[in-house]
């Protein structure tokens, strides 16, 4: 009798832990996808073409600020010479005019910055739109229960075969073609090597002084 009953138990743990390891149904139905927008906004052709557009933006700007501080480095330069060769007077008045380009610099560097910011922003906000139409008619139509964006911090792993990236750009390329961006996009692909795609993100316009 005593077999029996071990018998019985041990039948018993052994449905149990098949139980705890069966998946549900509904488990087994769910479905996610993965998606690196960075990329995505990297290799299609609009995303390229307004990449270089932004880059250019960035560059003449920061071309701007560089000017202007090396003809305020040159204003202190010559005020530190000129300060026992001047009057009292001329030398405020220079000091005066210093301040003032200094002020008109910093200024220019923070409206730059925000220009670049919001243009960005529009850039990006725009394609990231059409990107998220696009996505959700792939969640839809392969009935994913949701698609996620591998470059959030919350994704560590996944499969391969489960990112919708390259889908992504092939769609998005298929449906808003853009012949300048897709042979930059190109050119860039060959230069990488085939490795990460570079940030999309231009970064800061660098501090003045």
């Amino acid at each position: 009798m005593k077999m029996q009953y071990m018998f019985v138990g041990m039948v018993t743990i052994a449905l149990s832990l098949a139980l705890i390891g069966a998946p549900t149904p509904a488990a087994a139905q769910e479905q996610f996808g993965f998606v690196d927008l960075q990329r995505a906004l990297n290799e299609t052709g609009e995303g390229a073409l307004a990449k270089r557009r932004l880059k250019s933006m960035f560059t003449k700007r920061q071309t701007e600020l560089d000017e202007r501080q090396k003809r305020i480095k040159r204003m202190e330069t010559d005020l530190q010479k000129q300060k026992g060769v001047l009057s009292e007077p001329a030398f405020a008045k220079r000091v005066e005019s210093y301040r003032k380009a200094f002020v008109e610099l910093q200024t220019m560097y923070v409206q730059f910055q925000r220009d670049l910011t919001e243009r960005e922003t529009q850039e990006t906000g725009r394609i990231l739109k059409r990107m998220q139409a696009i996505l959700g008619e792939i969640g839809q139509r392969d009935r994913y229960t949701a698609i996620l964006e591998v470059n959030e911090g919350g994704v560590f792993y996944h499969r391969n075969s489960l990112d919708l990236t390259n889908q992504l750009i092939r769609l998005y390329d298929q449906r808003h073609p853009s012949k300048q961006g897709k042979r930059s996009s190109k050119r860039q692909s060959k230069k990488s090597g085939g490795g990460k795609a570079p940030s999309w993100h231009l970064g800061k316009v660098r501090p003045v002084l």
